[in-house]
């Protein structure tokens, strides 16, 4: 069959949206969605059919498209995806360039710790996009799940990487006592989905995304209360703290962040949907 016959087919059954079936397509035939959308006449082998109506199938489940293809892009870079790992949202290239615009015109050598890791999304963006300019940093990435810290090693070789130190730790437990020092900063992209919300949520998550990186309580916030408590345990003279947050969850947070931290300067970002989503603490 060709593309636009494919494409017919897709648009009668109405099961899966022409953005997904365009995504499934390019990786199936190893084409672009531009060549694809303009050479309509192409003709896919038996090979190619076969595997686009498998992943067509499992799509129409709700299986999410990233797992499908294994590959998720994530401020312009593709990363590797598994189950074993949430799905890097567009939401959360902000923290990545909050951070990004903090340290990269200052002089100071930072380090980065990244709490909750997943696929490394975060920390390996970070570490390329400074490197890229010359910044100097150093690297910590955290997460409670081996096997999603298998998934983000294997980015870190795809991308070459050698600077981000990757560390199984639940939050702040066992980071070593040589980062404790000033110039830190950390991003924390937590579960902050409250469980009555997870269990309301589309199928797309809750039959396939990792609720160990959803869900966090009645009220979203159990990992945020724990991480706050172990960073003030520290006493750290100076550090930046980013939280990615629901937006629900401003008014809370930064009460606790005012009580924990009566010294520290707070701000909250707005995504491009105008939304609040990055609390940003600089103490």
């Amino acid at each position: 069959m060709t593309v636009a016959e494919l494409k017919q087919e897709v648009i009668l059954k109405q099961k899966v949206s022409l953005e997904d079936f365009f995504v499934l397509l390019a990786f199936v035939t190893k084409k672009s969605k531009t060549f694809l959308f303009a050479h309509e006449e192409l003709l896919l082998s038996k090979e190619q059919y076969t595997l686009l109506q498998d992943l067509l199938k499992r799509r129409a489940l709700h299986e999410p498209v990233s797992y499908l293809t294994g590959i998720k892009e994530f401020f312009g870079r593709n990363f590797l995806v598994t189950p074993d790992t949430l799905i890097p949202r567009p939401e959360t290239e902000l923290l990545v360039e909050e951070a990004l615009a903090q340290v990269k015109n200052t002089d100071l050598s930072y380090t980065f710790i990244d709490i909750g890791t997943g696929s490394g999304a975060i920390i390996l963006t970070l570490a390329q996009e400074l490197t890229s300019i010359g910044k100097a940093a150093q690297y910590l990435a955290l997460d409670i799940s081996s096997e999603a810290l298998q998934v983000a090693q294997k980015n870190q070789n795809a991308f070459g990487d050698t600077q981000v130190q990757f560390l199984q730790s639940d939050l702040l437990v066992s980071v070593p006592e040589t980062y404790w020092h000033n110039n830190l900063i950390f991003l924390a992209n937590l579960p902050y989905v409250p469980e009555e919300q997870y269990q309301n949520a589309m199928p797309d998550v809750t039959l396939y995304e990792p609720a160990l990186a959803l869900v966090s309580g009645s009220d979203g916030l159990d990992h945020y209360r724990r991480l706050i408590s172990e960073l003030a345990f520290q006493k750290l003279e100076s550090f930046t703290l980013y939280l990615e947050i629901d937006p629900s969850q401003t008014t809370v947070l930064q009460e606790l962040l005012r009580d924990t931290f009566a010294n520290g300067k707070l701000e909250v970002i707005k995504d491009f949907q105008n939304h609040d989503r990055i609390i940003r603490l600089i103490q």
